[in-house]
């Protein structure tokens, strides 16, 4: 048990419209630069649900670049593979990340990973995380994602994230440190 369980967070596709989280328990990104990118995807919604992937502008987010990453379902295996990664979270994971699975990248919390990714598609809802990260070093690093959907047409398939982090000053670590973190929150957009 990774401790970031999501039973209580994230909906089934019986109770898609009932809050998953109330939006009043999400007090909103900390860091400024997702501050920015959710400013940014709502302003390309358009009055839609979500924003289409064609409309992305990525100058538009330059100064997180290095921070985003992309990941598409699958609708055949229902799993996640990175389309694309920043330098820094490519750094982050020290894995090849192009083309590899959620459950490759993160064993340690794919199943609530992958859980709140499809929430974000079939609500549709946007998925908020901050917690401690395992790194390498053996540190464990203080992470915050922002995860949005964004569609093809007329489905939802695709996930446009960042996750910013920083360094701790100490919190050593030879294992999982999402123990005693809370789950994903996931807000669907109609509570936006």
């Amino acid at each position: 048990m990774t401790g970031l369980e999501t039973t209580a967070m994230i909906c089934t596709a019986r109770d898609e419209d009932a809050f998953c989280s109330r939006p009043e328990e999400w007090s909103g990104c900390r860091d400024a630069r997702l501050r920015c990118l959710l400013d940014n995807w709502m302003s390309l919604r358009g009055g839609r649900p979500i924003p289409d992937r064609s409309a992305l502008d990525c100058a538009a987010i330059s100064t997180l670049l290095p921070y985003v990453w992309i990941c598409r379902l699958e609708p055949e295996t229902g799993r996640f593979p990175f389309r694309l990664a920043g330098d820094e979270i490519r750094w982050l994971l020290r894995k090849p990340v192009a083309g590899a699975y959620v459950d490759d990248l993160l064993p340690n919390i794919a199943g609530a990973f992958n859980a709140a990714l499809n929430a974000a598609l079939s609500q549709p809802a946007l998925c908020y995380f901050r917690g401690l990260l395992p790194h390498a070093d053996l540190l464990s690093i203080e992470t915050e994602t922002l995860a949005l959907p964004m569609s093809d047409g007329d489905r939802a398939t695709t996930i446009l994230a960042a996750t910013v982090f920083a360094w701790p000053s100490t919190r050593a670590t030879n294992r999982a440190a999402f123990a005693a973190q809370q789950g994903p929150t996931v807000i669907p957009v109609s509570a936006l």
